[in-house]
């Protein structure tokens, strides 16, 4: 194999610390290629829930914290013993009381949110106390500032002495009965749009525990991985990294994710072979998958919101792209109307062609369209053989529900089939990668 070189070490320990966690929960299991076993997806189910997870935190936090933030992703639990969760983004500023505010929350995972006197006093507080009850309280006063007939047509809590009668039984049922049964209509109950995924709350602390709640850059990250995962097994082939860029011939751009086929499983050389790189790796064969959220301009983001166009935003630069760097203006300080991010995406599978490998094929995937993309980068990115472009929805079509997500919530299976067409994608084209490499 190539020479390749991941992130920092704390990136790289942090990776193989989640995958081990995967291995551990039985979700996944790696390939052994001395073995001659390939990768495996054990429990199909729970990698969805992670990795529809991090796709909604991506998405989300890309498209409305482009520039400034303006929304916070918290998770918390939704039942007994955190068996599952609830994702909820909020507005910053909101007047609802929702979970991961304050300075003390600014990481994603709020453990304290759903802490009521019950669970601190260990047994059945005074009523004094549980008069007083934090949980309870916030969903009533959620309930009375929401929009429309909520206030008066919702099912509300039980009293909170009945609550702590029921060693908090009650308050599970009721989150059980609203937000989880029905997130659309029952959002105020924890102040803020709201997709339940099944997933143990102390899994998430785990492995999100350190992770901020307005960076998109990290979740993103998060994604590709359980994509990596999918991938693997579907292609049949023992290798695929996240987050790399092969140090030799030369340095290459960083890599969202990689399939690699090599017939002999051979250690990556410390120098330069005496054959050459071409000679050295003409078996091998390289499928790269790179992701983006899009390429709007910020202007147009804001169209969409409904709120005023700022001139001075135009052709933002994107912050969707995990690790991405800015692009800067050409020749004389001028720059060509729309984003080119792209552009480093073609240069990269240009110069992995030349090195002389026996196949390469590159895939960039782009969540909702071209629109702002810069109009020469466009052209290119249907024209260069073996780098294909994907939309994985028509330009427009999952932006807007995003954006607009506060007024008109998009209901969560709409949102699962978004990230369904995606993981779909990646397997398919996995799956031809081996068959074509492999020989199957």
């Amino acid at each position: 194999m190539l020479p390749f070189r991941g992130g920092s070490v704390r990136e790289v320990e942090n990776y193989k610390q989640r995958l081990r966690l995967m291995q551990e929960w039985g979700i996944v299991k790696q390939p052994d290629a001395r073995a001659g076993q390939p990768a495996e997806v054990l429990d199909r189910a729970a990698l969805d829930e992670f990795s529809f997870l991090y796709f909604t935190l991506w998405l989300y936090l890309s498209i409305w914290n482009r520039k400034n933030q303006t929304i916070r992703a918290a998770i918390v639990p939704a039942g007994p013993r955190g068996t599952s969760s609830l994702l909820v983004f909020s507005k910053i500023g909101t007047s609802f009381a929702t979970p991961g505010r304050g300075a003390q929350r600014m990481t994603v995972v709020d453990d304290e949110y759903m802490v009521c006197p019950f669970d601190r006093n260990g047994s059945r507080p005074s009523d004094s106390v549980s008069k007083l009850c934090p949980v309870v309280n916030r969903i009533r006063y959620n309930l009375g500032i929401a929009p429309g007939d909520l206030a008066t047509k919702a099912t509300v809590p039980e009293k909170t002495e009945y609550c702590c009668d029921s060693a908090k039984a009650k308050l599970w049922e009721y989150i059980s009965n609203t937000v989880v049964a029905d997130p659309v209509s029952y959002w105020p109950v924890v102040g803020g749009t709201v997709f339940p995924v099944a997933i143990p709350f102390e899994r998430l602390q785990r492995l999100l525990g350190d992770l901020t709640s307005t960076d998109s850059t990290e979740f993103g990250k998060l994604f590709e991985e359980t994509l990596l995962w999918y991938a693997v097994p579907a292609s049949g082939v023992m290798m695929g990294l996240p987050h790399v860029h092969f140090t030799k011939p030369h340095s290459f751009y960083e890599i969202d994710f990689l399939l690699y086929f090599e017939p002999q499983h051979v250690k990556p050389p410390d120098s330069d072979p005496p054959d050459g790189w071409a000679r050295f790796a003409e078996n091998d064969s390289l499928c790269v998958f790179e992701l983006t959220v899009g390429h709007r301009p910020e202007d147009d983001l804001v169209a969409l919101r409904g709120g005023d166009v700022d001139a001075e935003e135009e052709d933002a630069e994107d912050a969707d792209e995990p690790g991405e760097d800015s692009e800067t203006a050409g020749v004389g300080g001028e720059k060509a109307s729309g984003n080119d991010h792209a552009k480093n995406k073609v240069f990269n599978f240009l110069a992995l062609k030349q090195i002389g490998l026996k196949h390469v094929e590159a895939h960039y995937v782009s969540i909702v369209g071209p629109k702002g993309l810069n109009d020469v980068t466009r052209q290119v990115l249907g024209t260069v053989e073996g780098f294909s472009y994907t939309v994985v929805a028509g330009d427009n079509s999952i932006a807007q529900p995003v954006v607009r997500h506060f007024d008109q919530p998009v209901a969560p299976t709409l949102a699962r089939s978004w990230h369904c067409n995606v993981v779909n994608y990646v397997v398919t084209t996995a799956e031809a990668f081996g068959r074509k490499v492999r020989g199957a």
